[in-house]
């Protein structure tokens, strides 16, 4: 048998561990549940409620991504600012010094 990870929204992990502990299941743990949930996505992968419901996961990961993305640029954007900014300041501040007559003269 092989291992495979994954991350699950937090809803999605309440469900699972909710629906594990169903009298139903005789006592199978979340792994179990999810182990026989995607066997049977796979038996029935061309089936459209599947085929809608690996759509929605697609796109929600899409856009999860898009706002990760963003965030991280707009955060690499403002330090590029702020370091562009402190450089004009130091900037003006030498050229200021270099303009400041020296004491006695």
């Amino acid at each position: 048998m092989a291992r495979i990870t994954i991350t699950l929204p937090d809803d999605v992990d309440a469900q699972l561990r909710r629906s594990a502990a169903d009298p139903r299941m005789r006592g199978g743990s979340a792994g179990l549940l999810a182990r026989a949930l995607i066997a049977y996505g796979l038996d029935h992968i061309d089936e459209p409620a599947v085929q809608e419901a690996i759509l929605d996961v697609v796109g929600d990961d899409r856009a999860r991504r898009q706002r990760v993305g963003k965030t991280v640029m707009e955060e690499r954007w403002a330090e590029h600012r702020e370091g562009v900014e402190a450089a004009k300041a130091k900037d003006q501040a030498k050229r200021a010094r270099r303009r400041t007559p020296k004491d006695g003269e």
